[in-house]
């Protein structure tokens, strides 16, 4: 059964401004920010992933954030386990849980409850990796493509680790691991959830994202690179899946230019941008907003949007919940 006290969901592409409407959010309702970012759980993965510093935060609590060391596996269920537990813990404050981030994948899982898929199979894994060795990862996910479109294009081609995953369920039971997951991968309801999304007009989402990425690579990324494989990480370090670090480690090798890695970031991020605000209008019922960032007094009004809508909706909420 679902909490009868709901949480505010907060998603949107990378770059859109999540992270500061979230604190916003938890000023307007008493809350507290849930982290919904499959690479933010990584320690020492900062710059990179785009943690919010102390002052952005503006004294709110942020849950969910430097977890796990970024050589561990960390999975869907492990973050829909412990989010549950923050928020548990953030309403027995008599707060509101607001969550917040792009894991589009985590927040279904948290916000419906996951069932348990079929167990890894190490001589699927294994056969896969063969084929891996010898064809290249570019041949795998070409094959997950094949077989299952959906599955693909919501985790990208650098997901390694889902890429094997969604080959070893779909082959051994055939059926689409995105269908399988529609069919029966979701327990039901945990939480009662009012979402809100938010999103740029494309060409300013786009420039947004390469300003971040310039600022992310002045602010010192390359240095946070470093300290990660110094520290005993490789590029096959589950944490080093996330968009640019693996391009940065190649720069570093010799590989490729520094020109060469910010331009792969760039695209990777907008690639990925566009993957998610496709799976959130998909999948998920949020109401979005447009905002314009560079404008003040457009953000000030989206802002007052948003706020009146989260409060008829709250008011709409607690009416229908009201004993009796």
């Amino acid at each position: 059964m679902p909490s009868q006290s709901p949480v505010i969901v907060v998603v949107g592409p990378t770059s859109a401004g999540k992270s500061s409407l979230a604190v916003a959010v938890s000023e307007w309702f008493g809350g507290e920010v849930v982290s919904a970012d499959a690479f933010q759980v990584y320690r020492g993965l900062d710059i990179g992933t785009g943690k919010i510093d102390a002052s952005s935060a503006r004294g709110i609590p942020h849950h969910c954030i430097d977890v796990a060391d970024p050589n561990e596996h960390y999975s869907a269920g492990r973050y829909a386990r412990e989010a549950s537990s923050v928020i548990s813990a953030v309403q027995s404050r008599g707060n509101m849980a607001v969550i917040a981030g792009g894991s589009g994948f985590y927040i279904r899982a948290l916000i419906n409850g996951l069932t348990p898929l079929p167990k890894q199979d190490e001589r699927w894994r294994n056969a896969l990796e063969a084929v891996e060795t010898s064809r290249g990862f570019g041949y795998l996910f070409t094959m997950l493509q094949v077989l299952d479109p959906e599955w693909a294009q919501a985790i990208g081609k650098s997901d390694r680790q889902r890429t094997f995953r969604g080959l070893e369920v779909t082959l051994r039971l055939g059926v689409p691991m995105s269908a399988l997951l529609e069919q029966q991968g979701w327990s039901g309801p945990h939480f009662d959830a009012i979402w809100v999304g938010l999103t740029s007009p494309r060409k300013q989402l786009y420039k947004r994202i390469e300003g971040r990425i310039d600022k992310m690579l002045s602010d010192g990324w390359l240095d946070e690179v470093r300290r990660l494989l110094s520290s005993g990480c490789t590029p096959e370090s589950p944490g080093m899946r996330a968009i640019g670090y693996r391009d940065l480690v190649a720069h570093l090798a010799g590989e490729i230019s520094l020109g060469e890695a910010r331009e792969a970031v760039v695209r990777a991020t907008r690639q990925y941008a566009k993957r998610q605000l496709t799976w959130f209008r998909r999948q998920s019922p949020a109401i979005f907003f447009e905002i314009d960032e560079a404008d003040d007094a457009n953000r000030k009004r989206v802002y007052d949007e948003i706020r009146a809508d989260l409060e008829d909706r709250l008011t709409c909420y607690r009416y229908q919940h009201e004993p009796g």
